[in-house]
């Protein structure tokens, strides 16, 4: 009977593990598709150069849009999961990260409260500014993400 409790903890294990792969192939792919649209609405292909004119209101729509998406879904990955997977489990890493994540929640929600729906794309250089701003959370928050998913992957 040992034996058969002893697999099953090892099935378990190795069904969360999977899982926890696959929550964290989704975010990258996530993250994937909203960086590709930040850059698009930055005025910038995947190559760093001038992107084709699109409308910029559609362009920015779409972004913020894919940045919701990729918030809400980031906050699922790493503060909606079960008790023994949540940051406070991963001791005093995930305590230290949560609420540096939290701070480019609030920097991501508020761009998107400014500019989702918005009639029209405000002047350049107000909208360059915070773009860049946002810019520097993203990447601050794509580095605090990746180290929970190294805890999350390897417990």
């Amino acid at each position: 009977m040992e034996t058969g409790s002893v697999h099953k903890i090892g099935t378990s294990r190795r069904y969360e593990d999977a899982h926890a792969r696959e929550i964290i192939e989704d975010l990258v792919n996530q993250r994937r598709r909203m960086m590709v649209l930040f850059c698009h609405a930055a005025g910038l292909d995947r190559c760093g150069m001038p992107a084709e004119a699109d409308d910029p209101d559609e362009v920015l729509q779409a972004f913020c849009k894919a940045l919701l998406a990729y918030l809400v879904y980031s906050e699922t990955c790493f503060f909606d999961l079960p008790p023994e997977r949540t940051p406070e489990a991963f001791g005093l890493l995930g305590l230290e990260l949560q609420p540096q994540i939290k701070a480019t929640s609030h920097i991501m929600e508020a761009f998107c409260e400014k500019y989702a729906g918005a009639e029209h794309t405000p002047l350049s250089e107000q909208l360059d500014e915070e773009m860049a701003h946002l810019g520097e959370a993203l990447s601050a928050r794509v580095g605090l993400e990746d180290q929970l998913a190294r805890v999350l992957l390897l417990g």
